[in-house]
């Protein structure tokens, strides 16, 4: 099986991204930012390296990233 989820909106509170599984639309969730990244990391620890593939795309806000200086 092939999971792939998509995210597609995102801001410092709220991440909407779309699953895919092996190439169609399963639907649309939406998270709380911050809750992203566990929700990402239970979803592939649920792969089977072996059968399966997981992959992500596009982004999530960083709030560190923005408040980041230059120098920084």
């Amino acid at each position: 099986m092939k999971l792939h989820l998509h995210y597609h909106d995102s801001n410092a509170r709220h991440t909407r991204a779309t699953v895919f599984i092996d190439g169609v639309s399963c639907g649309e969730v939406c998270l709380l930012t911050k809750d992203v990244l566990p929700f990402q990391l239970i979803l592939s620890n649920g792969v089977n390296a072996s059968l399966d593939e997981f992959w992500t795309s596009g982004r999530v806000f960083d709030v560190e990233r923005i408040e980041r200086k230059p120098n920084d």
